[in-house]
């Protein structure tokens, strides 16, 4: 039984990819760098915003989407909820 060789992903996209993880990971820490030297920036205020994005954003915006997604039923069209969690973390 022979393997078939899988498709490769093109090197543009493996670029973007490696761009992405520059821009979302260095660019934040990279700032903090900054402000923590130049500014005296607190390292818990870093790490506050940090936490407050995950609990907000990655959490709470999740669990609302599923809710959304159940009652809407798979014949329905459901209401997008972009965003309804984010600025309420943002006040915070």
């Amino acid at each position: 039984m022979e393997l078939q060789s899988l498709p490769t992903v093109p090197a543009g996209n493996v670029a973007g990819m490696i761009v992405s993880l520059l821009v979302a990971f260095g660019l934040p820490i990279g700032l903090y760098l900054y402000l923590k030297h130049k500014k005296y920036a607190r390292t818990s205020s870093f790490v506050t915003g940090m936490l407050v994005f995950i609990l907000f954003a990655m959490v709470l915006e999740t669990a609302v989407h599923s809710l959304v997604f159940s009652l809407a039923g798979p014949h329905r069209q459901p209401v997008p909820v972009c965003g309804v969690c984010r600025p309420d973390g943002r006040r915070f």
